[in-house]
């Protein structure tokens, strides 16, 4: 084998190794994904997942879900979204932010995103 090979061989394995390893890692699924979170104490989100480290997530373009109707739990509305958006209660968008004690990220589909950005803001 020539040189240029056996160096090729490496990389290749030890990016392999490093992928394998990132999946692995709980903190590094979903980053860069749109994404349902629920917390112990802040309650529901939706944005997209910036960073992870343990329980803490760090948000970007997020939204604070008070109610949600058309889907029975937030597992439901992860997959399927809703079709009543003028019953759902949303926060306004937060361009960054941190929540802690977060118990669950649930990712979620294009159409799904389409239907949650149906919400208007819910005002007082």
């Amino acid at each position: 084998m020539e040189y240029t090979e056996i160096l090729l061989k490496l990389l290749l394995e030890k990016y392999q190794d490093n992928a394998a390893a990132d999946l692995a890692r709980p903190e590094t699924s979903f980053i860069g994904q749109s994404v349902i979170i629920r917390s112990k104490d802040a309650g529901v989100f939706y944005g997209v997942l910036h960073d992870r480290q343990g329980d803490c997530v760090m948000l970007k373009k997020f939204r604070r879900i008070w109610k949600w109707a058309g889907a029975f739990t937030l597992s439901e509305l992860s997959m399927k979204g809703t079709d009543k958006p003028t019953e759902c209660k949303f926060a306004a968008m937060v361009e960054v932010g941190q929540v802690l004690g977060v118990i669950e990220i649930i990712p979620l589909s294009p159409k799904v995103i389409e239907s949650l950005n149906k919400v208007v803001d819910y005002v007082c």
